[in-house]
């Protein structure tokens, strides 16, 4: 995948990089339901630059710190939004698990599938590393342009 998706990126290790962070994003979500104590404490740790419980969390939090070496100032979109992923993935284990009182009576959602994650930017580090090593190759001729949604 490293090889081929981002093969303009000149630097290997920015492949490898990217590759890592994948499979790690993939593996979190899988067994989110499973980690929830080490999720829930997984930004505070990263802030303190604390020891992780979980072995792949530690990876991760060392793989989002190695970013700025790749990305320089674009790195704060992606260290955004791989908390914000963390963060919904604690969401998405958290909120079936609540209980919604309506005229007090109390309403559990034990079926509820509800998929967070998928709205909280862990595209941001794919769009980034579209780039070539300048960020805005594209744009140096373009005087105006428009966004389209």
């Amino acid at each position: 995948m490293a090889c081929t998706a981002y093969n303009h990126l000149s630097n290997q290790s920015t492949r490898i990089l990217i590759a890592l962070y994948t499979a790690i994003l993939i593996y979190l979500d899988d067994v989110a339901g499973d980690i929830p104590e080490e999720l829930q404490t997984f930004v505070e740790v990263f802030a303190c630059n604390g020891k992780h419980r979980h072995d792949v969390l530690a990876s991760f939090a060392d793989i989002i710190r190695e970013f700025p070496q790749h990305f320089g100032e674009f790195s704060a979109i992606v260290l955004t939004s791989s908390l914000n992923f963390i963060s919904s993935l604690v969401l998405e284990n958290k909120i079936p698990q609540l209980l919604v009182s309506h005229w007090n009576q109390k309403i559990s959602f034990p079926d509820c599938d509800l998929k967070v994650s998928t709205e909280c930017g862990r595209q941001s580090i794919y769009s980034i590393s579209d780039f070539r090593e300048d960020p805005f190759w594209g744009f140096r001729s373009v005087r105006r342009f428009r966004i389209c949604t």
